[in-house]
């Protein structure tokens, strides 16, 4: 089997896969294991196309929880759409049950559509994603190097603007920290850095940028050459391209000129993620909660995040010299310049080992330490998941562990049998 799977092109693993829940891909039980050699890919799941569950015959509901997994519908077909636009089009038409997760978005009109009509408000669903969206800064890099400098970026940036950018409270609240309350519930009523009806505060700003080393007349504004041309990454859709205007604008008041590269989202991850390109700030990243446990955060500030291409850890909180020498000579002599380089390590790992009220009070004093003192981040939004249903959906429920649709627990009333639906 490991010699078959050698074979494997990336991106095909997830097509042999086999299930013994209520549902399976469609075709798994054509699939031939007698040898490596016979098997071939399951017919229902093409990873660039669609994905098509049916019901698994060999389930057997008494032996499972019915509560976890209802299974009121006969299959789900889930096929691939970059065109958003068209994805709410075909729900409006019936062509469509739901928009499922991720789709982007709603287009702003066809949003309001749903939060005005009576006859639709009933088919949009608003649930937590746990999930924050944030500004994050390279304490590599100068100005970023320098956490006065950070603070005043905490303090500056306008939330509500960057808010009403992704299309108002149907889409999340204004963050003011790192864990959203639903994965550490201690942070609700945290904010570090208050500012009027969460509009910035400019005043706060420049007094955070006069402790810095890049205001060298103490006005509070960065007068240094490293403040003039930042690289700030985005990405090339909304609600990134009206929320760039907002950010560099804010940025200007105290002195930081930031030059905007949009991008496409995967092109964005990959510029960010790798690490040799010393990227001063960026705006494209959001993360979500991999289960139920604020350390799924946490792991974003560790060392082991980093990775010279691939990495998680976009601030380099922790970097040994061994990891920047392993990224190539420029990042080296960055971080030759940032002694010694901010951590989080030791307090993430002492949380890491606790339990119950003990290790929900340590993961506190880390999301306070990261918003305080080590500031790599500037967290805004802490998200929801927006759903939008036909009306052939007759019951609907998010998983919230998942953070997706509960599909084995919706019902729909479509009068088709998932082998009908058109798929490709």
């Amino acid at each position: 089997m490991d010699l078959a799977l050698e074979r494997i092109k990336a991106g095909d693993y997830g097509r042999y896969v086999i299930s013994n829940g209520p549902y399976m891909l469609q075709g798994q039980d054509e699939l031939d294991i007698t040898s490596c050699d016979t098997l071939q890919p399951i017919s229902g799941f093409d990873p660039d196309r669609f994905m098509v569950f049916v019901r698994n015959p060999n389930y057997d509901a008494a032996t499972d929880s019915p509560e976890a997994r209802s299974n009121n519908v006969d299959g789900v077909v889930i096929t691939i759409n970059t065109n958003t636009e068209d994805i709410y089009n075909k729900i409006q038409a019936g062509e469509l049950d739901g928009n499922g997760y991720p789709a982007g978005q709603p287009p702003a009109t066809i949003l309001q559509q749903y939060l005005t009509n009576p006859d639709l408000q009933d088919r949009l669903h608003a649930d937590s994603g746990d999930r924050t969206w944030y500004i994050t800064m390279n304490v590599l890099v100068p100005p970023f190097d320098d956490v006065n400098v950070r603070r005043a970026v905490n303090f500056v940036i306008n939330k509500d603007a960057l808010l009403r950018a992704w299309g108002g409270e149907t889409h999340g609240v204004v963050a003011t920290s790192i864990e959203p309350p639903t994965v550490l519930e201690t942070t609700a009523d945290y904010n570090p850095y208050p500012t009027p009806n969460n509009e910035g505060d400019v005043a706060a700003a420049m007094d955070a940028m006069r402790e810095s080393t890049y205001d060298s007349d103490g006005d509070g504004v960065c007068d240094a050459d490293v403040c003039n041309n930042v690289l700030m990454i985005s990405r090339n859709i909304p609600p990134w391209t009206d929320m760039n205007p907002v950010i560099q604008q804010n940025l200007a008041e105290i002195g930081i000129d930031v030059r905007i590269r949009e991008l496409e989202t995967s092109t964005a991850y990959t510029t960010i993620q790798t690490v040799e390109n010393l990227i001063p700030i960026a705006v494209n990243a959001g993360w979500g909660k991999d289960y139920a446990d604020p350390y799924t955060f946490a792991v974003l500030f560790e060392s082991s995040g980093i990775s010279c291409e691939g990495q998680i850890n976009y601030s380099e909180l922790g970097m040994t010299r061994d990891q920047a020498a392993d990224c190539g000579p420029d990042v080296l002599a960055a971080w030759e310049q940032v002694q010694p380089v901010p951590s989080a390590d030791d307090k993430i790992q002492e949380c890491f080992a606790l339990l119950d009220e003990e290790r929900v009070a340590c993961w506190t004093e880390l999301d306070q330490l990261l918003m305080e003192e080590i500031v790599p981040w500037v967290p805004y939004l802490w998200a929801t998941v927006i759903n939008i249903n036909a009306d052939s959906v007759t019951e609907f429920e998010f998983d919230q562990f998942a953070g997706v649709v509960s599909y084995s627990h919706i019902a729909v009333n479509n009068g088709i049998a998932p082998e009908e639906v058109p798929v490709g």
